[in-house]
């Protein structure tokens, strides 16, 4: 089983938020399929950038998120999501069909 989110964040900007593939289901694709997914949703509804938080201790969805062209931010672009475990920031332009 696998599940992704997305947050409105600004109006050109969404949060990828809760990507999430459970233990027996990894290693098969999914996670490149919902993020594939989520990036033609987003485009869809008019969105410019896509944003996400996560945490060195996940080390493996960091070299994923990398490996589909998000890059670090030096600090959240904001504190409402108040998510305080969270000490990566990342951003994607949805502007190219990457």
């Amino acid at each position: 089983m696998a599940v992704v989110a997305l947050h409105l964040v600004s109006d050109k900007i969404a949060e990828l938020q809760k990507l999430y593939v459970t233990k027996n289901s990894r290693g098969k694709g999914y996670s490149s399929r919902l993020i594939k997914r989520i990036f033609q949703e987003a485009r869809l509804a008019g969105y410019e950038q896509l944003y996400l938080e996560t945490s060195t201790k996940l080390a493996t969805a960091v070299s994923i998120y990398q490996h589909y062209g998000f890059t670090a931010l030096q600090e959240p672009l904001s504190n409402a999501a108040g998510h305080p475990a969270m000490n990566i920031w990342m951003i994607k332009s949805l502007l190219s069909d990457e």
